[in-house]
């Protein structure tokens, strides 16, 4: 009787071992630094955070076209994850199994609002493709800003 409570101890140890461990490793993969919840995509299809948020456009250079995901009307664009889906749908799938986002084509947010970069460089190597993606933002209304070009300067009226 005492070998069987004994067993029943290990094998209860054992488990909880077990569980504490897989839960730790959960933890690990599902949470970042701060225990706030990483997005299914960004752990299953291997985004990297840091390289797709902006606080600024000061990571964007002359040579790039930003599609936003707000309409001329100021409204959100929905779909919320368009931006990823549009970029998805020109990336391919690396030896590694992750999504390899066009040397072309990134999402990226900046200042909240999701956005599509697109390089200058596209419309003259793959001129379908870049009509495809203009194309989108003037079905859907949304604002295409060219980084090359100066920003607009509000003249106020007195």
């Amino acid at each position: 009787m005492q070998a069987l409570r004994t067993r029943r101890a290990i094998r209860t140890r054992d488990r909880s071992t077990l569980f504490s461990s897989v839960s730790r490793r959960h933890n690990e993969q599902c949470y970042n630094e701060n225990q706030k919840p990483i997005p299914y995509r960004e752990r299953h299809i291997g985004i990297n955070r840091k390289s797709t948020q902006a606080d600024e456009p000061a990571m964007l250079t002359s040579n790039e076209i930003v599609i936003k995901g707000m309409t001329t009307s100021g409204r959100t664009f929905r779909p919320s994850d368009w931006a990823e889906r549009l970029s998805g749908s020109l990336s391919t799938f690396g030896e590694d199994h992750r999504m390899n986002y066009s040397p072309y084509v990134r999402p990226m947010t900046i200042d909240g609002v999701k956005c599509v970069i697109v390089e200058k460089a596209l419309q003259k190597d793959q001129p379908v493709t870049y009509a495809f993606l203009m194309g989108f933002a003037r079905d859907n209304d949304l604002q295409v800003i060219d980084m090359a070009a100066p920003p607009a300067v509000s003249e106020d009226k007195p």
